[in-house]
């Protein structure tokens, strides 16, 4: 069968990287771009696509893929959105969330196109919902070929089912695990996160390092697919977690990274403190530090985020020389005003906000 992992702008190299890490793609001999942008197409059986959701980090869904064929117009189109086997995956007259995207296609008005594939399934087209438990298509229309995504994942992958605490400008679970790897921690150095939040970066570094899935006991789409084998969840082999230390000067968002990291079933492996970043203190390194520190966009402005920013690059200079430092930020002078030597090493969205991650060691 053929898949497709989407995931945010920027990833696909990472996602490729561990859909590899997984058994799930050969490695490239020369690294190169992803033939897809927003995601990584792959091949398996039911285990692999098993394996994948319960277990990618990065993937926002994980689809099944039919196509291409051929669509030059709406009757084509027709024809093969009438080749996909729909009642696998929901009974005649269900409700279906269809989303369309064309490019270099003569067929681009979406909602005709999202009308012309329910209409095939045999269902009765509603808005799409991420909240939503409705099956969702994705048809994709480059030139005169279409292709049909039928959702595997449910909710999206990046809902864990462990953050129900936030904090101020909370981060994407998935942006979190992709922070870490563009970082390149190798998950048995140490880990500090200075502004913690909701605990977000360190639980995700945590469940990584210890080999446990990220989103422990949740239910996916493709568990309820009439006859499709599902394979038993395979025991995680528990590994030794380094340490991993989080702060934050919010008290209110480290008593939510606690409760989080409780439902995560990785609060033993975190060390938790109320501080300020000037407060930083270290355990024997060398290490990474990696954090998304506030922007101003949402928590704070101006003048006092410059200060911030110095402060937070005049304690890794002081506490953590010779670590790896990664940070979340915008473009601007923000992370010029840390005095670290760091470069951008990925471009994405944080929200509709242009971040980069800038990485270099202290």
């Amino acid at each position: 069968m053929e898949f497709f992992a989407s995931c945010a702008p920027g990833f696909e190299e990472l996602l490729f990287g561990e859909l590899c890490d997984l058994g799930l793609l050969k490695p490239r001999v020369l690294a190169g771009p992803p033939d897809e942008a927003g995601g990584v197409a792959f091949a398996g059986d039911e285990a692999a696509l098993a394996r994948a959701c319960r277990r990618l980090t990065l993937a926002e869904r994980v689809y099944l893929r039919y196509g291409p064929f051929p669509a030059a117009d709406l009757q084509a189109l027709e024809r093969a959105a009438a080749k996909v086997p729909w009642r696998r995956f929901f009974p005649f007259e269900s409700k279906l969330a269809v989303r369309a995207r064309t490019r270099r296609s003569r067929l681009d008005r979406d909602k005709t196109i999202a009308e012309k594939t329910a209409k095939a399934a045999g269902a009765a087209l509603t808005p799409f919902d991420d909240a939503s438990p409705v099956p969702l298509v994705r048809v994709s229309l480059d030139g005169d070929k279409a292709v049909f995504d039928v959702d595997a994942s449910g909710a999206p992958l990046h809902r864990r089912g462990w953050r129900l605490e936030s904090a101020k400008a909370p981060l994407r679970e998935s942006l979190a695990a992709g922070l870490l790897r563009a970082s390149g921690w190798d998950a048995r150095s140490p880990l500090i996160d200075p502004f913690c939040g909701a605990g977000t970066i360190a639980i995700e570094a945590a469940l990584r390092a210890a080999g446990l899935p990220p989103s422990p006991g949740r239910s996916f789409a493709f568990e309820k697919w009439t006859g499709f084998a599902v394979p038993p969840e395979p025991a995680a082999a528990a590994g030794q977690a380094p340490r991993i230390l989080a702060s934050d000067r919010d008290e209110g968002a480290v008593r939510a990274a606690k409760a989080n990291a409780e439902r995560a079933g990785v609060a033993g492996l975190i060390e938790f403190s109320v501080r300020a970043v000037s407060a930083l203190d270290s355990p024997p390194g060398p290490g990474w530090i990696v954090t998304n520190p506030p922007y101003g966009v949402r928590v704070s402005e101006g003048k006092e985020l410059r200060v911030l920013y110095s402060a937070l690059g005049d304690a890794l200079r002081s506490q953590c020389g010779g670590w790896r430092a990664a940070l979340l930020a915008p473009p601007g002078p923000l992370v010029s005003a840390t005095g670290l030597r760091v470069k951008p090493v990925l471009a994405t969205l944080n929200g509709q906000l242009p971040v980069r991650v800038w990485s270099g060691r202290v």
